[in-house]
């Protein structure tokens, strides 16, 4: 949506110790060249920024494992990404999406980003947050429907929790939610990997009590998770 609007365009990533950072880098590296080729006057380059060190920090002073959790890690982008605009860019896109915005708690809630958008605003820095009427499968047919070029870098995205190998693994939370999406776009085979009724048992299971425990899942993401566990026990 940026690079469409003729915007000068700067990306950004942060390793904040993901155990996948690995595996979204390689993704990362394809998806410069093809948005290089397709937007070479908007895209100007990427940055990656590591902050790792904070999450190795957290490591040791707690018990357990925190694995993808990384504790106010919205915090930490946002403000990696003000530290890096150098006084070049005046606004910061985020992209935070329909259904997963609870009114407050955490660095996810709509008081969060009300909050950011004043401490940014004080710095004469926008936040702008172009997907937050959407929900994922909405971006899908937002892609798919208008331009080819769009639905190209979005199979070019990787969404997986697992470190190993550099496709999707098919089994993991961030997987699941990655086909949820493309099944209610009516896209399932496109997702980047083939959803197996085995594979992805424990977290129908695991969602089915979801769905009866939280309150701050939009009906519209209630809906499609149901229906995508639906489709996935009829396989």
């Amino acid at each position: 949506m940026a690079l469409e609007s003729g915007l000068e365009v700067k990306t950004i990533n942060v390793n904040y110790g993901q155990t996948y950072y690995d595996k979204e880098f390689e993704h990362i590296k394809s998806l410069s060249t093809l948005i290089e080729d397709l937007y070479p006057e908007s895209w100007k380059n990427h940055l990656e920024v590591d902050v790792s060190s904070l999450n190795s920090n957290l490591k040791r002073r707690f018990k357990g494992e925190w694995k993808h959790i990384f504790p106010f890690r919205n915090y930490i982008i946002l403000e990696e990404a003000a530290k890096h605009i150098e006084n070049k860019y005046s606004e910061i896109w985020f992209g935070c999406v329909q259904g997963e915005i609870p009114f407050s708690g955490g660095d996810k809630s709509a008081i969060f980003l009300t909050t950011m958008k004043e401490t940014l605003g004080s710095r004469d820095i926008q936040l702008v947050l172009p997907l937050v009427a959407m929900n994922k499968s909405d971006i899908l047919n937002w892609a798919v429907n208008e331009k080819e070029t769009r639905f190209n870098i979005v199979c070019h995205t990787i969404s997986c929790f697992n470190g190993e190998g550099t496709n999707h693994c098919g089994e993991c939370k961030s997987c699941f939610n990655r086909a949820v999406a493309f099944h209610s776009a009516g896209m399932v085979n496109k997702c980047g990997f083939k959803p197996q009724k085995e594979s992805l048992r424990p977290l129908v299971e695991s969602y089915k009590k979801k769905l009866k425990e939280f309150d701050h899942y939009s009906p519209i993401r209630r809906k499609q998770i149901n229906n995508f566990i639906n489709y996935i026990e009829n396989l």
